[in-house]
């Protein structure tokens, strides 16, 4: 399952801390994607067979590829 939330001033610590830390522990969780609607930034979450990782995507015209959602 992929999961993609646009982040909001108001509540973007809640969505990075509590959400992320509720969310990982869905076991069909496979990425959590938080969007920045001011940056052009993507909070990139991919669950691998050893953990989680994270990376930043920065920029409009960049591509993401998430290899945990390929079957």
């Amino acid at each position: 399952m992929l999961l993609v939330e646009v982040l909001s001033k108001g509540t973007e610590k809640y969505d990075m801390d509590i959400k992320l830390a509720y969310y990982q522990k869905m076991p069909s969780l496979q990425a959590y994607i938080l969007v920045s609607r001011k940056d052009y930034l993507l909070h990139v979450y991919e669950r691998h067979s050893g953990g989680w990782s994270f990376r930043v995507v920065f920029g409009k015209d960049q591509h993401l590829h998430l290899e945990s959602l390929i079957w």
